[in-house]
């Protein structure tokens, strides 16, 4: 009998011996001769254990897709069961969160290094195109200069004052 956060979930222990690799299979092969039924209680969560117990009784790891990534992961390495087990089903869900963070960072660092590429042509140009850099940079990259932080406060406080005022007259 294995409990998580009071929910109990009972298995065959021959189910459990046959993943002897895993922690709770390990720790069932320990206790195996304590008492004739004896109850371990896990503080996890219990919707990835009833996942957990699914794999050991089929042999098939599938995962909510409602749960994070970061956390099944965590879940997953606290039992000991490796990421590559997942079924291909339930792969891209799982790999969704890495997927998006890789695709954010990336995003982050073009966006800056667009804007350090634009730095150093203002510094290298001379005349009407350094003139025009600097305005790319002031409009398009609020965070480019003080000057540019302050005309944007200013252009959102005209926006927010012209809806106030659009929403008045209804």
């Amino acid at each position: 009998m294995i409990a998580t956060q009071g929910e109990e979930a009972a298995s065959h222990s021959t189910r459990l011996l046959d993943n002897n690799h895993s922690f709770s299979g390990a720790l069932q092969h320990e206790k195996m001769t304590v008492a004739p039924q004896p109850v371990y209680f896990f503080d996890r969560d219990p919707e990835i254990f009833r996942f957990v117990l699914d794999y050991y009784r089929t042999g098939e790891l599938h995962l909510p897709t409602n749960i994070c990534g970061p956390f099944v992961r965590k879940e997953l390495i606290f039992w000991g069961i490796d990421e590559s087990l997942i079924d291909p089903c339930c792969m891209p869900a799982y790999m969704r969160y890495d997927e998006e963070k890789r695709t954010k960072k990336t995003l982050f660092r073009d966006c800056f290094e667009d804007i350090d590429s634009m730095q150093n042509l203002v510094k290298f140009s001379r005349g009407w195109k350094k003139w025009r850099y600097r305005m790319w940079l002031f409009m398009d990259h609020p965070t480019s200069s003080f000057a540019a932080q302050v005309s944007f406060i200013c252009f959102l406080l005209l926006l927010n004052k012209a809806e106030i005022a659009l929403c008045g007259r209804s």
